[in-house]
């Protein structure tokens, strides 16, 4: 009894506070009339553009994020840690600062230059999934098959297509569904890169929404996206077993770079240069206008930090919680549910959970769009299976002999855990509560549907100062970009830098 009471609690919360949100968008979805919508050209177009500029966005981030793989992975030079922890930057940074950051490019207002920005934004925000999930894969590969091929004559470039490409198949399928399942959800960045002229699918959802005042149509388009989602996730399950962590990579023997890398090291120093300018845009443009920390509004900024300390502790509470369930419980159907639910919100995007909450909690027995808690209680939902997914793996690393121990020695449960459990734990328990944290300042698609009156939120703030014209609002909102990468950095620092940064675990 027990043991079902430790499970259904979870289970209960995640049913009420996630899957009936989503399911008020399935009933409103399905109608006649919503679906005659899909046929118009508009929708198709709306449809077309956001599978196309997903897939071709994750044909380049796959391209790039091998390049970076191999030299931080592959290969062995001085500063290599480091490097693997900065490249988390772009991938964890507030979306609506990464936006901000590649709009500042934008020298005509034309689609085609609109387009070409916003898929290189999905390339610097998702080039690392990539790079952790190959990188992680070919360390485990050892040396012996690149050094047959070598002694067969075979180059670098040779060796990689002929050998270690069909090898590492599967990581490369992996990471580009993922990678498409990241990009196919991007709302920020197609928002205010867009212009309002380049309309994905989530940004379709928030005009109809908010433009329009046409639930009908936004329940429709958030119904193909969640077909569009839970495809893709089971692409994923079916071609690997792998997913994104965070914790320490296991260095094997690698060799250190020598000439015959030249041409890859090359390129890779050029993409770093890439990486490094849209945010050295926004720091330079911002200190070069008006940079006025003591005149910035820091109330939203206040509001996010404290939306953001109320995630953390839920996460650590019910995270912990769930995570060391389902590490320590035998496996029942019960329990494999219960993993099932806290892992499928994995790829559901802010904007559809945002709109399932303005659906499913604005009038009724739970009217928490009434109050300033449904936006920290969205964000835990968003953050909530990542921490999850990291606890949960950090507490199955544990040698199971080491519990037997304790166990043989009287420990009870809690005391195991107190004791032996979260101490071993503690650094990917942070590193998951910092990431929890970054994702809570930086939500911007639930914030847009469910932020009110003077509970704006720092990016709803952000996106109000460019979104308006005017030279001084332009620097308020570089300056606040600034604040927050520099906010992103700090936390990552606390957390994440420690270690090795993301992992993929087999």
């Amino acid at each position: 009894m027990k043991q079902i009471v430790k499970v259904a609690a979870p289970l209960i919360f995640i049913a009420v506070l996630f899957y009936f949100p989503l399911s008020s968008i399935f009933v409103r979805g399905f109608s006649l009339e919503s679906f005659s919508y899909l046929a118009r050209p508009s929708a198709l177009g709306t449809i077309w553009f956001t599978l196309w500029q997903a897939a071709f966005s994750t044909l380049l981030a796959v391209a790039v994020g091998t390049v970076f793989a191999y030299l931080l992975y592959r290969k062995s030079f001085a500063g290599q840690r480091f490097l693997r922890s900065v490249l988390t930057i772009p991938f964890v940074l507030p979306v609506i600062v990464i936006a901000i950051a590649f709009s500042t490019f934008q020298i005509r207002n034309t689609s085609s230059n609109s387009i070409a920005l916003i898929i290189a934004a999905h390339v610097f925000i998702d080039a690392s999934i990539t790079t952790r999930t190959l990188g992680s894969a070919w360390l485990s590969l050892g040396t012996e098959l690149e050094d047959a091929a070598a002694l067969d004559g075979a180059g670098r470039f040779k060796t990689f297509w002929s050998v270690t490409a069909p090898t590492l198949g599967t990581t490369f399928a992996a990471a580009a569904a993922l990678t498409f399942a990241y990009t196919v959800s991007s709302f920020g960045v197609v928002l205010l890169v867009g212009g309002g002229v380049l309309n994905s699918i989530e940004t379709s959802i928030y005009q109809q929404v908010f433009t329009y005042l046409n639930l009908s149509q936004a329940t429709t388009l958030g119904l193909v996206q969640i077909c569009i989602t839970a495809v893709t996730f089971w692409v994923i399950s079916r071609v690997s077993n792998q997913h994104l962590e965070l914790g320490a990579v296991n260095q094997t023997s690698v060799q250190r770079i020598d000439k015959r890398d030249l041409p890859v090291v090359l390129g890779g120093i050029a993409l770093a240069v890439c990486y490094v300018l849209p945010i050295w845009n926004v720091l330079a443009r911002a200190f070069s206008l008006n940079f006025d920390l003591f005149g910035l509004d820091y109330g939203p900024l206040l509001n996010s930090l404290r939306n953001s300390l109320l995630v953390v502790f839920a996460c650590a509470g019910l995270g912990l919680w769930v995570s060391h369930t389902l590490a320590r419980s035998k496996t029942t159907w019960l329990l494999r549910a219960l993993e099932f639910s806290y892992l499928l919100p994995l790829g559901i995007s802010s904007v559809l959970l945002g709109l399932g909450y303005l659906l499913a909690f604005s009038s009724g027995p739970l009217p928490l769009r009434s109050s300033w808690l449904v936006v920290p209680i969205a964000e835990t939902l968003l953050a909530l299976p990542l921490v999850v997914r990291i606890c949960m793996s950090a507490l199955r690393s544990i040698d199971p002999e080491l519990l037997e121990a304790a166990q043989l020695d009287g420990a009870t449960g809690f005391v195991s855990f107190r004791f032996i459990e979260l101490p071993l734990t503690m650094a990917s328990v942070k590193v998951a509560l910092g990431f929890a944290a970054i994702i809570a300042v930086g939500d911007f698609g639930a914030s847009s549907f469910l932020v009110f009156a003077d509970q704006e939120t720092v990016s709803m703030q952000l996106y109000r100062l460019f979104s308006h014209p005017g030279i001084e609002n332009y620097s308020s909102a570089l300056t606040l970009s600034a604040v927050l990468i520099a906010l992103t950095v700090l936390v990552l620092g606390v957390t994440s830098f420690p270690s090795s940064g993301l992992r993929i675990r087999r």
